[in-house]
C-alpha cells in the first residue's frame, strides 16, 4: 500500500519522531523567540546545566575522584559544544553554558597536577648546591713543602727581595720560636735537610691592630701562610751566597693558625764540619751541635764563634753570663742561618744550651771573677809608624792584688770588637800591654813598634782606632758587663812619638779616675810604665 506524504508525516507524528523542515518548506523563526528556546525547552532545562551544571560534569563524577585521569576531564571540554547553544542568539545565556566551560575548572583538576609539586622535590636539586662545595673545594690552594722550596725541587722562580719577587707559594709550617716584628723562622715539623725556613714579614707591626700582631705567633703555632719565595743577600756580601726568604707582603697574606697535626720537631744532630761543608742543606733547619768549644768572645753584634768558624747569634736570645775562650757547651741548639756573609746558629732560649764549662784558669782570677774596675786602661797609642792594621796598642793596669787569666776580655771602641783568645796571665798591680792582631804579625810587620814595646798578648784585628782620636771600652766576656772606659775622642798629635796616657801617677785607684778628658795626656808613649803627671 502506497501512503501519502502527508498520512505518513501524520504517522510519524503519533510515533514522535520530529522531522526537519523540508528544504523548500518556510521556517518560522517567530516561533523560537524565548517561547520554545528562552529557556523553556533550552534555557538550562537541558543544557544550562541540570544535565551539565555539573551533576555529570561540575566534580560530582569528576572532581577528583577519579585522579589522574581527571587528565581526560580536559574532554570535558567538550562540553564547550554546548557553546553551539550560543548560536541561540539570545541564548547567549546559554553563553553561560559557555560556563560549563568552567567544566574546563575541571581542567583545575589539573590541579591534581599540584601532585607536580611533588615537582618541587625538585628543589632537592638544590642538593645540586653540595655540588657548589665541589667548587668551593676547588679554591683550596696548593700546599708547597717547605723542603722542595729550598732544595729547589719545586722549580720555583726567586725574586731578590728589593726590587724583585719571586712565586707565590702557600705554606704550611710549625712556628720555632715566638715571633719577630721583622718574623720568624718556620719548620715543617719533619726535621732533615730542607726542612725550614726564613719568613720575613716587613709589614708585621706597621699598623696598629694590624693582622700580624693579632697572631700572637710563639713557639708551636701551627699556620698556613701565603708568600713570594726570594733569595736574600746583603749588599755588603759578596760571597754570592743567599738566605732562602719566603717574604709576606701584606698582612693578609697571614691566613690562619689552625692545627694540620704538625709538630716540634726534634733537632737535628748536625757537626760544624758537616756545615763546613754543605751549611745550605741545613738553612732554616732547628739542630743541635754537641761537644762546643768557644773559639772567641762576643764581637760588636753579640755574636761569639765557636768551632770551625761557626758564629752564635743573639737574634732570638742572648747568652746572659760570661763567656772566655776554651770555654765548652755540651751542646747547643738552634736555627741555622746566613746573614752577612756569616753562618750563624740562633739559639731561641737558655734551654737551647747544654752546660757550660769555663776554661782551666792558671791565674788568681779568671775574667768569669772579675769586677769593674779591676782593670783600668792607662794609655792608647793609635797612631804608629808601622802598619796600623797590625801595630797598634794599649796599656791597661791589673787594679787587683791578684793575678787575672786575661782569655775572654773584650775591647771595643764603638765600631770594632775584638777580644783575648788564649790564656794571658797578667800579673797583680801590674801595667801590661795588649797588642793589636797577633805575635806572627808584630814578629814581621812591627819592627818600629815592637822595638819599644813587647805586649802582654793580642786582640785581634779589631778594634781599630782611628787617627783622628778614639776611645776605648774594657768588657767582660758577655760583651756587656763594662769593666772600664775611657772618655774620648783621644787624640795623640803624632805617630809613635807621643801617645794619650792615662793620669795614673797613683796606681791602686779606682776605674773613675781618668774619665774626664782633663785626665789625660798627649805625651811621649811609656808602655809598661806609670804615666807622667798630666797636670799643667
Amino acid at each position: 500500500m502506497t501512503l501519502s506524504a502527508r498520512a505518513l508525516r501524520a504517522l510519524l507524528l503519533l510515533a514522535g519522531v520530529g522531522l526537519l523542515p523540508a528544504c523548500d518548506e518556510e521556517v518560522d523563526y517567530t516561533e523560537k523567540d524565548g517561547a520554545g528556546d528562552d529557556g523553556s525547552a533550552d534555557d538550562g532545562t537541558a543544557d544550562d546545566g541540570t544535565a551539565d551544571d555539573g551533576t555529570a560534569d561540575d566534580g560530582t563524577a569528576d572532581d577528583g575522584t577519579t585522579d589522574g585521569t581527571d587528565g581526560t576531564d580536559g574532554t570535558d571540554g567538550t562540553d564547550g559544544t554546548d557553546g553551539t547553544d550560543g548560536s541561540d542568539g539570545t541564548d547567549g545565556t546559554d553563553g553561560t553554558d559557555g560556563t560549563d566551560g568552567t567544566d574546563g575548572t575541571d581542567g583545575t583538576d589539573g590541579t591534581d597536577g599540584t601532585d607536580g609539586t611533588d615537582g618541587a622535590d625538585g628543589t632537592d636539586g638544590s642538593d645540586g648546591a653540595d655540588g657548589t662545595d665541589g667548587g668551593t673545594d676547588g679554591t683550596v690552594p696548593t700546599i708547597t713543602p717547605i723542603s722542595d722550596i729550598q732544595s729547589g725541587a719545586a722549580g720555583l722562580l726567586a725574586g731578590n727581595g728589593n726590587d724583585t719577587f719571586g712565586d707565590a707559594v702557600t705554606v704550611r709550617g710549625v712556628v720555632a720560636h715566638t715571633a719577630l716584628e721583622s718574623g720568624f723562622y718556620l719548620l715543617d715539623g719533619n726535621g732533615g735537610e730542607y726542612s725550614g725556613v726564613w719568613v720575613y714579614t716587613p709589614n708585621r707591626a706597621a699598623t696598629t691592630g694590624d693582622t700580624f700582631d693579632l697572631l700572637g705567633l710563639v713557639e708551636g703555632s701551627q699556620i698556613e701562610l701565603m708568600a713570594t719565595v726570594e733569595e736574600y743577600a746583603a749588599s755588603s756580601d759578596a760571597s754570592g751566597q743567599t738566605l732562602t726568604e719566603l717574604y709576606v707582603t701584606s698582612p693578609a697574606g697571614m691566613v690562619t693558625i689552625g692545627d694540620w697535626g704538625l709538630s716540634m720537631p726534634t733537632p737535628d744532630l748536625v757537626t760544624t764540619a758537616d756545615l763546613a761543608i754543605g751549611a745550605e742543606a741545613w738553612e732554616g733547619v732547628l739542630i743541635t751541635i754537641e761537644d762546643v768549644n768557644v773559639v772567641a768572645g762576643p764581637n760588636s753584634f753579640g755574636e761569639f764563634e765557636i768551632d770551625d768558624g761557626l758564629l752564635v747569634d743573639d737574634q732570638l736570645y742572648s747568652w746572659p753570663d760570661v763567656l772566655e775562650v776554651t770555654g765548652t757547651f755540651t751542646s747547643i741548639t738552634g736555627v741555622l742561618t746566613y746573614t752577612f756573609g756569616a753562618w750563624k746558629l740562633e739559639p731561641r732560649s737558655a734551654a737551647d744550651f747544654g752546660a757550660y764549662s769555663g776554661p782551666p784558669c792558671a791565674a788568681d782570677l779568671c775574667m768569669g771573677d772579675v769586677l769593674p774596675g779591676d782593670l783600668i786602661v792607662s794609655e792608647l797609642q793609635n797612631d804608629v809608624a808601622d802598619s796600623e792594621d797590625h801595630c797598634e796598642w794599649v796599656e791597661i793596669f791589673n787594679n787587683t792584688s791578684s793575678s787575672i787569666d786575661l782569655n775572654g776580655l773584650v775591647l771595643d771602641d764603638g765600631e770594632g770588637t775584638g777580644s783575648v783568645s788564649s790564656s794571658v796571665i797578667a800579673p797583680a798591680g801590674a801595667l801590661f800591654v795588649l797588642g793589636k792582631a797577633s805575635a806572627a804579625d808584630w814578629a814581621t810587620l812591627c819592627p818600629t813598634t815592637s822595638a819599644y814595646v813587647t805586649p802582654l798578648g793580642y786582640y785581634g784585628g779589631d778594634p781599630d782606632f782611628s787617627n783622628s782620636g778614639d776611645n776605648l771600652d774594657l768588657y767582660l766576656p758577655d760583651g756587656v758587663t763594662l769593666i772600664d772606659g775611657t772618655p774620648g775622642p783621644l787624640d795623640a798629635s803624632s805617630t809613635q812619638t807621643n801617645s794619650f796616657s792615662g793620669d795614673l801617677l797613683v796606681l791602686g785607684v779606682d776605674n773613675t779616675v781618668n774619665d774626664s778628658i782633663s785626665d789625660w795626656c798627649d805625651l811621649a808613649p811609656s808602655p809598661g810604665v806609670a804615666n807622667a803627671d798630666c797636670t799643667p
